[in-house]
C-alpha cells in the first residue's frame, strides 16, 4: 500500500467517524485531505493540491467502496458506509 492510499483510508476512516452527515461533497473531502497532508507529509500536501493530485485522489475514493462511495456518476458528492446498527 503506498503512502497515498494509506493516507487517503485512515483521512475516510476518520471522517466517517466524526461526521454526523451520510453524505460530503468532493471539495469538502478534497480539503481536508490536502490541510491534514500539510501537517503530516508536506510533500504529498503539494501533490494533492495538484490537479494530477486531484484525480489520484478521486481513484483512490473510487477504491474504497466499503468506506464510501459516490452519491452519483460525476462523483461530486459521497456517501459514508458504516456498519449496520443491530435493532
Amino acid at each position: 500500500m503506498t503512502l497515498l492510499e494509506q493516507f487517503i483510508e485512515h483521512l475516510i476512516l476518520g471522517l466517517r467517524e466524526i461526521s454526523p452527515r451520510d453524505t460530503v461533497e468532493l471539495g469538502v473531502l478534497h480539503g481536508f485531505a490536502v490541510d491534514a497532508a500539510q501537517m503530516e507529509a508536506p510533500k504529498l500536501a503539494t501533490f494533492l493540491s495538484s490537479v494530477d493530485g486531484l484525480q489520484a485522489f478521486c481513484a483512490e475514493l473510487h477504491r474504497l467502496p466499503e468506506m464510501i462511495q459516490p452519491v452519483d456518476i460525476d462523483g461530486s458528492e459521497w456517501r459514508f458506509i458504516r456498519a449496520a446498527v443491530p435493532a
